[in-house]
């Protein structure tokens, strides 16, 4: 699970948005993040324009547009990982806690329960020689969560870019 150290379980609600001590990990990871996606951008954006310009249009363009797009989706994700997201319902807290604890056990995520209205679903995954963990964080206020979905490997932390939806949809589901 990643480290968030002080974690403000009071003001992450009221903001919405994650509130903890970064450490200087943390920081070069967001800042390695930030640059490896505007590169993505700006190499495909340069090579599209001088295809262009070139006028020697063909295939090749079309090629780094998926790329730009994917670099673009990348920024996007930086910029709102921490940012809680909302899912309302008219289900008591103690049923949410319910329904996510057999969620939790039929997708076999470990489950940290942080607080009375705080929860942590582990999600361990593996490519390749080394894994990573996704970790959601699922904060429960009368009759909505909010929660995001953070991912922590053993070198360099970016940022969910697809399971979010996933697992929006997941708890919207087990909520109705």
């Amino acid at each position: 699970m990643r480290r968030l150290d002080n974690l403000d379980i009071e003001r992450s609600i009221q903001l919405k948005k994650l509130i903890f001590n970064e450490n200087n990990s943390d920081g070069l990871n967001r800042a390695l993040s930030y640059s490896m996606f505007s590169g993505f951008v700006l190499v495909s954006l340069i090579m599209m324009i001088d295809l262009i310009t070139s006028h020697d249009i063909a295939f090749p363009e079309f090629f780094f547009f998926p790329i730009m797009i994917f670099g673009l989706h990348g920024l996007y994700c930086q910029f709102n990982e921490m940012k809680l997201k909302e899912i309302r319902t008219n289900i008591q807290p103690e049923e949410i806690k319910r329904r996510i604890a057999e969620y939790s056990r039929i997708k076999n995520y470990r489950t940290y329960e942080a607080a009375d209205y705080l929860l942590f679903l582990n999600e361990p995954t593996y490519e390749g020689s080394s894994g990573y963990e996704q970790t959601t964080f699922i904060f429960i206020r009368n009759e909505k969560i909010l929660y995001t979905v953070l991912k922590e490997t053993t070198r360099f932390n970016t940022p969910v870019l697809f399971a979010q939806y996933f697992k929006a949809r997941d708890l919207k589901r087990i909520l109705k």
